[in-house]
């Protein structure tokens, strides 16, 4: 790329502008997905991406290009915290990991919710139509432009390479398709001389066993010695002396040892990862790897490498040859069966991570099992886990990372033999019921970290969930309890799970898919439909859209599709609801409250006080509090509750202190999004005058929103009552050197409030009483901040509706 070599083609221009621009925008952007089949040029683009904008100095640029090697939260925070405050530099992460682009989203909500500016951009295959319009979604054609076809026959005339004047017009089909009509013999001899690399390999270890047979001790080979000393008996390593066509049908209990050691380096490195020296040999039964790695190095088709802290790893040279030589050595029983062999033998260290044993398991399972695209192994999931169930059993407890494996592969192992049948419905409840009750021990023996206790959380949800599935299916009204109990858990645990991350799509998406089995049951009572209907609804309005990835939005979609077919019912009819409330029943008045919502002008109006008369057991219940808050809020300023970057509105005293009323009247134990009634309460003790009752407020809020992707993000500004942005002046009081953080009074005020010395000046501002220039106050889930009127894009204040 650096010599100019790479065909440029055409998406690449798109790509850099909207890296450009996002580099200039302020704000929680989405992760920029570059999106296409297998060889179109998307790792070439992603790398001359990296290096253009290097050159222009316009970001810290961080290239992963490793598909194996996973860039790290904790790395990437480090190198942005470097470049802001060194540089002034926002990051550009380079990710070429062909994950789904829920990944990526995730890690864009993560840094963001840690206030680092990092511009993501990933690699991913095809993504759904729906999602292709997105801007964040740079889409890949596999099939040449006419302009890039034109470009093609001269670069390849670069490289020595004539493309025959009868394949001149093939040119706009498939880039890949047409290097191999032009180069036919290249994937061949490469695989033939890589099995022939790798059997040299296996024989020349082999045959060490014969040097200490025909030798006395003192005649063994250095490899040898090392391989003896390391506790090995070489006597087993005797040449397999058979084809290697007979190789691959082989078990691998039934290989040599070396063919062993080959096996399993092939089932990590062909899919761009190495594996822990230390792990390899216990499956082996043998101790002693610091000897052991002498013998390695003495074969060059394997890599011994070793990490910062001491770890060592085997690996192949590349994925390519590893990919190569597993398709002469390897068949699926074979690589599940060494898959479950490393499994078995891991020793997971007594820490949240689980040490790099449980880190290399995950990251091939992340490869092979349920969020991989290779649908081969779904059948063999049950060995998995059974694997996985074995070490728990052996070692007396589950790793959380370790059991969330276990539970995943399970379930997703029941629902594929739902489709096929392959076991009974007693025998799939029987491994989930098994599966909750793991999963519900290691939660309360354990202590993972908030994001693993989260999946944990959701997994136990959708245990739960596919038990009610498997119930429904029967229509046997017996069930009837039972489909309840679990419908209830499984909202109860969701909200624990949104608890710890109030945005997170997982938790909303079971109790979706959960509530529409249930209710399809045909078995439970109408009041009892209706509870599990308004938890659904309420679920998936709390919602923002804008901020789910493509997949997350196409599935969430899907799901008020599923929900507005079953809101269908007579249950629902307005009758029925008013015979409801009579018995104070929550989900009766949040359905009522609904519909009153969207009953003309005044309708958001008479619905707040339809649930502010309500009694407090309703107002108690999460989720007519929470839409009490946002019919509030949207009937005041037009607008949804903390949708938006940087909004003015329209209010007076009176309605700031409306606010704090509806604050008052949710109890202070409604759940999961507290965070929403602590920053409405703190924003309207600022605009009243009260600050040290507000930062009070925003204290709390700052402990609580830890884990909220928008948690740095200005969603409002201090406004007047006409709506306009509020302008004040003020000095410094103090500044940290780098720049990065700092208190100023607010002389109009008469308090202070915290600021970011480099958001108005690389250099200036960091004297005490030095007098800042006009500024506004904006407010985070961390506070109040002044925040420079102009020097960044993306500045300009939202008006909410009624403040246009």
């Amino acid at each position: 790329m650096a010599s100019g070599y790479n065909l440029q083609r055409d998406f690449e221009t798109r790509l850099l502008q909207r890296v450009q621009s996002a580099l200039e925008e302020l704000g929680l952007h989405e992760p920029i997905i570059v999106a296409g089949q297998t060889a179109t040029g998307k790792t070439i683009a992603l790398t001359a991406l990296a290096l253009e904008v290097a050159r222009t100095g316009r970001a810290a640029v961080l290239h992963r290009s490793v598909r194996g090697e996973r860039p790290t939260l904790a790395d990437i925070e480090s190198f942005a915290s470097w470049a802001d405050r060194s540089h002034n530099l926002p990051t550009l992460l380079v990710w070429d990991g062909m994950v789904d682009s829920d990944e990526y989203y995730l890690l864009q909500r993560q840094l963001g919710s840690r206030g680092q500016r990092v511009v993501i951009v990933g690699s991913s295959y095809a993504p759904p139509a729906s999602a292709r319009k997105r801007n964040s979604i740079i889409a890949v054609d596999p099939v040449l432009s006419a302009a890039e076809g034109s470009r093609l026959v001269p670069w390849l005339s670069s490289f020595g390479v004539s493309v025959p004047s009868n394949q001149v017009d093939k040119l706009d089909s498939s880039f890949l398709a047409l290097l191999y009509l032009l180069l036919p013999e290249t994937e061949w001899s490469l695989r033939h001389g890589l099995v022939t690399e790798a059997r040299a390999a296996e024989v020349g270890l082999e045959r060490l066993s014969r040097t200490a047979a025909r030798h006395s001790e003192t005649r063994l080979t250095a490899v040898a010695r090392a391989l003896q000393d390391a506790g090995v008996d070489i006597g087993v390593l005797r040449p397999a002396e058979r084809p290697n066509a007979e190789l691959i049908n082989l078990s691998f209990e039934e290989r040599s040892a070396a063919e062993q050691i080959t096996s399993m380096i092939l089932v990590a490195g062909r899919r761009g990862l190495r594996i822990p020296l230390e792990l390899l040999l216990r499956v082996l039964g043998r101790e002693g790897a610091d000897r052991l790695v002498d013998l390695v190095k003495n074969f060059d088709i394997f890599r011994w490498t070793e990490d910062d802290s001491g770890g060592q790893f085997l690996g192949t040279r590349t994925p390519l040859e590893a990919e190569l030589l597993a398709r002469e050595d390897l068949n699926l029983p074979t690589e599940v069966e060494v898959t479950a062999q490393l499994i078995t033998n891991l020793r997971p260290e007594l820490n949240r991570w689980g040490g790099g044993e449980v880190q290399f398991i995950a990251d091939l399972l992340d490869r092979i099992g349920p969020q991989s695209d290779d649908r081969r192994f779904t059948p063999h999931y049950l060995e998995l886990a059974e694997a996985f169930r074995e070490l728990r059993l052996a070692h007396g407890y589950a790793h959380p990372r370790m059991a969330l494996l276990e539970a995943n592969l399970t379930r997703e192992y029941v629902k594929w033999a739902q489709r096929s049948e392959a076991i009974s419905r007693e025998e799939r409840l029987r491994l989930l019921r098994d599966v909750q009750r793991m999963l519900e021990a290691t939660l309360e023996d354990s202590d993972p970290s908030p994001h693993s206790r989260l999946n944990l959380l959701v997994e136990l949800a959708s245990a739960e969930g596919a038990q009610i599935y498997e119930l429904s299916a029967s229509r046997d009204e017996a069930t009837s309890p039972q489909i309840l109990a679990l419908m209830r858990d499984v909202t109860r645990v969701a909200l624990q799970a949104r608890a710890v991350d109030p945005e997170n799509v997982y938790p909303v998406d079971v109790i979706a898919w959960a509530t529409r089995d249930a209710v399809q049951s045909g078995t439970l009572a109408p009041g009892d439909r209706l509870g599990l209907l308004a938890s659904a609804q309420s679920s998936l309005d709390s919602l923002d859209p804008g901020a789910l990835s493509p997949k997350q939005a196409a599935k969430y979609d899907d799901r008020h599709v599923e929900l507005a077919r079953l809101l269908d019912d007579p249950v629902m009819e307005t009758k029925h609801l008013l015979a409801l409330t009579e018995n104070s029943d929550p989900a009766a008045y949040y359905f009522l409250a609904l519909r009153a919502a969207k009953a003309g002008e005044d309708g958001p109006q008479v619905a707040v006080e339809t649930l502010r008369r309500a009694p407090s057991e309703v107002r108690s219940d999460w989720r007519c509090s929470r839409l009490l808050l946002d019919l509030f809020w949207e009937s005041k300023a037009g607008r949804r509750f903390l949708h938006g970057e940087r909004e003015v509105v329209k209010f007076s005293d009176e309605t700031w202190t409306e606010c704090l009323a509806i604050v008052d009247t949710i109890p202070e134990t409604v759940g999961y999004d507290r965070y929403r009634r602590d920053f409405l309460r703190g924003l309207a003790l600022f605009h009243l005058g009260q600050y040290q009752a507000s930062k009070e407020a925003f204290a709390r809020l700052d402990r609580e929103s830890r884990d909220v992707s928008s948690r740095i993000i200005s969603k409002y500004l201090a406004s007047q009552p006409d709506g306009a942005a509020q302008t004040f002046t003020g000095r410094v009081l103090s500044a940290t050197p780098d720049g990065r953080r700092g208190t100023a009074w607010v002389y109009e005020l008469h308090t202070e409030v915290r600021f970011i010395p480099l958001r108005f000046s690389i250099s200036d501002y960091r004297k005490k009483n030095e007098n800042l220039p006009s500024f506004h106050i904006a407010f985070n889930m961390r506070g109040a901040l002044a925040d420079p009127i102009t020097g960044r894009p993306g500045r300009v204040p939202r008006r909410s509706a009624d403040a246009r």
